[in-house]
């Protein structure tokens, strides 16, 4: 248990790092080269983040939509339909430095979640969730003070983008 412990501290200790740098991003004001570096480091981070809660969507609608069609079939209760909670606001992403922890404010994670369930189920075409997760990346940016850099990294879903476009190659 000791093990598990200690296992799990590290992980609280990175989510903690990762939501203190996104929070000292957003509520420091000045505009010195670190800070600026600081917000635009977290706005990259917080693309691939949106881009990582947007696939977890996708996959945990798609599971879901199974499980479902499994407990319809045997007289069961099926299962609650996924949605983004606090987990979900935490993500991993892989540099060449090793993982980093991202943090993503619950109020996009959840809106980037219900994005890519909307799109997994066909509600929405790729031009609209473009359309709509550059709408939730820009409020992002904003919070982040980028306007004032004339800069805005946070372009999130470019894979849906590129997936497109080799799909229409390929017809």
């Amino acid at each position: 248990m000791g093990l598990l412990k200690w296992f799990d501290g590290g992980k609280t200790k990175e989510r903690d790092t990762a939501k203190n740098g996104f929070e000292r991003a957003v509520s420091s004001s000045g505009d010195s080269k670190e800070l600026r570096a600081l917000r635009i480091r977290i706005a990259l981070r917080s693309k691939t983040g949106l881009d990582i809660i947007f696939r977890a969507a996708m996959r945990a609608i798609a599971s879901h939509e199974e499980e479902v069609m499994i407990a319809t079939a045997g007289g069961e209760v099926p299962p609650p339909t996924p949605v983004a909670d606090e987990e979900t606001c935490f993500q991993t992403m892989v540099t060449v430095n090793g993982p980093v922890m991202i943090y993503v404010p619950l109020e996009f994670a959840s809106r980037f979640f219900e994005l890519g369930t909307r799109y997994q189920q066909k509600e929405i075409d790729t031009q609209t969730a473009l359309t709509e997760g550059q709408e939730i990346a820009n409020e992002l940016g904003t919070l982040l003070n980028l306007d004032q850099y004339m800069v805005q990294p946070i372009t999130p879903l470019e894979f849906l983008l590129a997936q497109n476009i080799v799909g229409s190659n390929i017809n």
